[in-house]
């Protein structure tokens, strides 16, 4: 897994991304679209190669709401597209 780039889990039911996630640096596909989550870890931001973030409908906490747009420019700025849906 540790040269693992593309990650789809959208539609599972899950509630949290997952801690062991966040040590495959080599990820440039993630979708995390149609779960549970309500945090997102500030890491999930600094994957190095990120292309492509999809976190559309998830029922996210207040403060991760007010947060998710600052990150999303993060990696927009380094021209990944990002979906997060709020």
């Amino acid at each position: 897994l540790t040269r693992l780039k593309e990650f789809r889990v959208n539609n599972n039911f899950l509630l949290e991304v997952p801690a062991s996630l966040l040590q495959i640096q080599t990820l440039e596909n993630l979708d995390l679209s149609g779960n549970q989550i309500t945090r997102v870890p500030a890491q999930l931001f600094d994957y190095p190669s990120l292309k492509l973030l999809v976190l559309v409908e998830n029922p996210w906490d207040n403060e991760t709401r007010e947060t998710l747009p600052q990150w999303a420019e993060k990696l927009r700025a380094r021209d990944a597209v990002v979906h997060v849906g709020l």
